[in-house]
């Protein structure tokens, strides 16, 4: 969303302003915080890249990466470990669901995993 990536920005910010406007209880692992600073910076810049941060505290509640987490990821041996980690972080948090473009790295079980515009389909 922050990067206007079509044809994804449009439902991740219907999905962004439903979390804004506490639609819906929106989370994300404070793993997923790092990344999205890099992704921002490395495409866009440093000054995009912090207000995007500063407007991810602010809409969403961030999930520690604590080492339970850690070690729940370690033994479900995904195949992506930073998917595991997102799974368990959702887990310990209760989501319904996750949120993510990329399904494939996920565990099936008990948390569905959709893009932004399956999850809209939703609501």
């Amino acid at each position: 969303m922050f990067l206007d990536r079509e044809p994804f920005c449009e439902p991740a910010q219907r999905v962004w302003t439903l979390a804004v406007e506490k639609e819906l209880v929106a989370s994300i692992s404070a793993l997923s915080i790092s990344h999205a600073f890099f992704i921002i910076q490395k495409c866009a810049s440093s000054e995009k890249a912090y207000e995007a941060i500063e407007a991810l505290v602010e809409g969403f509640k961030i999930i520690e990466t604590d080492s339970k987490i850690v070690k729940k990821a370690l033994q479900a041996r995904l195949p992506d470990f930073e998917d595991a980690i997102q799974y368990f972080s959702a887990l310990k948090f209760r989501a319904q669901a996750i949120i993510s473009r990329d399904p494939s790295g996920f565990r099936e079980g008990k948390i569905p995993i959709m893009d932004c515009a399956q999850y809209l389909a939703t609501r």
